[in-house]
């Protein structure tokens, strides 16, 4: 048997091996860089095993655009490969893109594991872009025992649940009133008590009615989509952005939460505004789209009390802010200092060091 022969075979057999692994033994998924970076942070704190074969050094808070591992983790082996991709054409230079792969057979337990502990650690904030995908801003801890004080939102909490059991596709929220009044906390809120992402728009004056489409269309399943000071937007249907060049309608928007380029699953639109005036009735009057609009303004008698838990102090603070209550709360319980003065006499006399907080 000449060598040509037996190099056939030996490719042959490779060939062989490489298809029944690839197609048959193993399953691989691309995953967002979200997900990719948390990975590798579970992976260098938690991992019970780990073979790093590729690495880059960066200092944090940066991630390495290079990173290759196995990897046995949440009780499942998998290998990750974290790496760049040049790309030809589009705004940037290039991408990171990240794979996973492991036995297909641990296929659903790999998910669960990841989903889980996603979940159950924290949830990212991230900036929406209709220029390929979402910029990440932060991340919340996930308190699924969270609780708001503002005791009128009982119905929107309901609606919440509803949509995150899956009997709603998705539902709308705005929020109104004079800063300070809670409208961004109860968001928060919502997140941390239900391991939501959250995912901001910001609308640029250089966005087009196509940007527009491709940033809703970019829209997951299983987040709160967040839209805040709305008002600084728009008047009504008038745009007020301080650009003369701006390039997208007030249509656009409005198809964009119809759904026309997306099949929302798991949604929460929350908006938030100062001042509803300026609200436009196809948004404010229309249940398909916000099907709650409450306002929240400076907190009742029953939250400061629940918050400060004395009526001398809920007289106090009537009118101010939900945010001057929570101030007001933090500084009446700090202990006040006390030090040594020396008297007339040269005898050490003790005197209250601290002013007498003045009434808000």
């Amino acid at each position: 048997m000449n060598l040509i022969a037996i190099f056939g075979i030996i490719s042959t057999i490779a060939v062989s091996i490489w298809a029944f692994l690839k197609y048959l033994v193993l399953g691989s998924y691309k995953i967002d860089n979200d997900m990719s970076k948390r990975l590798i942070t579970a992976v260098e704190t938690e991992a019970k095993f780990k073979w790093i074969i590729t690495n880059e050094y960066v200092d944090d808070p940066r991630y390495p655009d290079i990173f290759e591992a196995l990897v046995s983790l949440y009780d499942v082996w998998f290998y990750i490969n974290r790496n760049e991709r040049l790309l030809t054409a589009g705004w940037k230079g290039k991408e990171e893109t990240t794979f996973i792969t492991f036995p297909r057979w641990q296929r659903r337990k790999i998910l669960a594991a990841f989903r889980r502990k996603a979940l159950d650690q924290s949830v990212p904030v991230m900036l929406l872009s209709p220029h390929g995908g979402a910029d990440r801003l932060g991340e919340l801890k996930v308190d699924r025992e969270s609780k708001t004080v503002l005791d009128n939102c009982g119905d929107i909490e309901a609606e919440v649940q509803k949509v995150i059991d899956g009997k709603k596709s998705k539902t709308g929220i705005l929020l109104y009133g004079p800063p300070g009044n809670g409208k961004t906390q109860f968001i928060k809120h919502l997140s941390r008590k239900h391991a939501l992402p959250i995912y901001v728009v910001y609308l640029n004056p250089e966005y087009s009615n196509h940007d527009i489409a491709l940033l809703f269309s970019s829209i997951p399943h299983r987040c709160i989509v967040l839209l805040e000071d709305f008002d600084n937007y728009f008047d009504n249907r008038d745009c007020v952005m301080k650009n003369d060049q701006v390039k997208f309608t007030f249509d656009a928007f409005i198809n964009g939460l119809d759904g026309v380029y997306n099949d929302y699953r798991q949604v929460i639109f929350a908006m938030t505004t100062n001042d509803i005036s300026k609200i436009d009735d196809s948004l404010k009057n229309r249940p398909s789209r916000f099907k709650f609009v409450k306002e929240l303004g400076p907190p009742s008698e029953t939250i400061r009390l629940t918050i400060l838990k004395d009526e001398k102090l809920v007289k106090k603070t009537e009118g101010l802010s939900l945010d001057a209550v929570f101030n007001y709360q933090t500084l009446s319980s700090t202990p006040r200092r006390r030090t040594k003065i020396r008297g007339s006499s040269g005898r050490a006399t003790s005197k209250n060091n601290s002013r007498k907080q003045s009434e808000i």
